[in-house]
């Protein structure tokens, strides 16, 4: 009986650990998905995270992926792509293309 409730508590620990390894040890870390649909059909599925280290918004569609920074509230930018959030809207802008999105 002991032995069984020794693995057990070992194997918590163990799992504990290793959740805080993949998270960086990062307890304040928040992630929210979002989809979102453009006027086509399409969709989009926005990741954002929010951490005293990290603040960015992965954006994921017709097979690509751009991780863009926070640069204020509703905006997100790098590499010539940026993302503002303006209610239930998402617009992307790169170069001189704007993508509208409504979430879903």
């Amino acid at each position: 009986m002991k032995k069984i409730i020794l693995t057990s508590a070992f194997l918590s620990l163990l799992m504990i650990s290793c959740n805080k390894a993949k998270n960086g040890g990062n307890d304040d870390r928040k992630e929210e998905t979002i989809s979102y649909r453009a006027s086509d059909g399409s969709r989009a599925n926005v990741l954002l995270v929010t951490s005293s280290k990290e603040n960015t918004m992965t954006i994921r569609a017709n097979n690509q992926k751009f991780q863009l920074d926070k640069k204020s509230d509703t905006e997100y930018e790098r590499n010539g792509v940026k993302a503002e959030i303006k209610g239930d809207s998402l617009f992307i802008t790169q170069d001189d293309m704007v993508i509208p999105l409504v979430k879903d």
